[in-house]
This record gives C-alpha cells, structure tokens and sequence, in this order.
C-alpha cells in the first residue's frame, strides 16, 4: 500500500492551499458574518476546477483521484467550513450522482455546467422539522402507519398464535 502522495497530487495540493489562503480565507468571515452564499468564492472555485474535482476531463472536470479531492476539501476547509462544505456538496451529493449513475442525457445537460460553475449543485430539506442541517433534523411520520390485517381478520398488530396439542 503506497501511503505517500504522488507529485501530482503534491502539487494539486499546494495550488489548492493558494487558492484557499488568497481567496477563500479572505472572505471566510464575512461570509460567517453575512450568512449569504458564497456565490464570488464559488465561481473563484470553479474557475481551477474545484467544482468538479474527480468528473472527467471530457465532462469539464479535472479527472482527479479521490485522495486529491480529499486534500481539496480538506485545503478549503481549513480557510472556510461553509465554502467546503458547498463544494463538496456540488461534488458529492450532485455531479458525482449524476456521473457515475445518471443516464446519459443527464449528463450531458448537467455535468459539464456544473463542472465549470455554470450550475451549482444543491439539496434540499423538506420534512417538517427539518432544521437548519441534517444533523439536527428530527423526523416524523406525516401520516399513522397503515394497520396490518392480522391472521384472525382484524386490522392492528399481528399477534402471534399458538398451536394447542
């Protein structure tokens, strides 16, 4: 097992520190402060590929490993939790979706937007209660659980029958 990195992802590392030191941690606490999208920083990040880390080249992306994408996140993190997190949003819960089991229309309409900042990526909480983050969620039932028929015919619980010898 090779624990050590390769030099291109040395490199992808060290021009990702740059980039969070110069431009993400310059506005890491009026973003903290405002509370509005980062939509400069964002595009800042799509501008050296940061927004499609790991989707291939001919969709737009860098093509990297996940271990680069890993010390991206991570860079970024470092300077601001709220750009990270939104980058790896766009990454992970969306263009990766879409590349690895969208069909293939889907890719073509989204993969190379979102790549390049065109599109960013989202997701959404819509369950009463669900909070500001999906850690702190509390879920619920919006309707009771439907009644299961029981062996006798009645509606409720199943109760167990015994045989009598």
């Amino acid at each position: 097992m090779i624990l050590e990195l390769t030099a291109e992802q040395t490199a992808f590392k060290q021009h990702v520190e740059q980039f969070a030191r110069e431009i993400v941690a310059q506005r890491a606490a009026g973003i903290d402060k405002s509370g509005e999208f980062p939509a400069d920083v964002m595009h800042a990040a799509a501008g050296q590929g940061l927004l499609g880390v790991t989707i291939p080249k001919v969709w737009g992306g860098l093509g990297k490993d996940y271990v680069s994408y890993a010390l991206a996140i991570e860079a970024i993190a470092r300077a601001s939790a709220t750009v990270a997190v939104s980058l790896s949003v766009t990454n992970s819960l969306v263009a990766e979706v879409i590349a690895h089991a969208g069909r293939e229309p889907q890719r073509e309409q989204w993969l190379r937007k979102l790549a390049t900042g065109a599109a960013i990526g989202a997701f959404a909480l819509s369950e009463p209660d669900a909070a500001r983050t999906p850690r702190t969620s509390r879920r619920r039932r919006s309707r009771p659980a439907p009644a299961i028929a029981s062996p006798a015919g009645k509606s409720g619980s199943p109760t167990p029958r015994t045989r009598r010898s």
